[in-house]
């Protein structure tokens, strides 16, 4: 794989910064750090939902979505 010139100061800094002679190992822990960074960030609203406890339900008309705002709810 070969990087531009961009990336290649990139992973040269980041080998001098932490001291690491082996890009692999540069490589290795930037992949790593992206992916639980994808991983972690991506969760879908309703496992979001769930965690909270915030889902619930109420008993409502069937047109409460376009006339919400006519409604009070306590």
């Amino acid at each position: 794989m070969e990087l531009n010139q961009e990336y290649e100061s990139k992973l040269v800094y980041m080998k001098q910064k932490t001291d690491q002679q082996d890009i692999k190992f540069v490589i290795e822990a930037a992949i790593d750090a992206y992916y639980n960074q994808l991983k972690t960030s991506r969760k879908a609203a309703l496992e979001i939902f769930r965690e909270s406890g915030f889902i619930g339900c109420i008993q409502a008309d069937a047109n409460l979505s376009t006339n919400h705002k006519k409604r009070n709810f306590k």
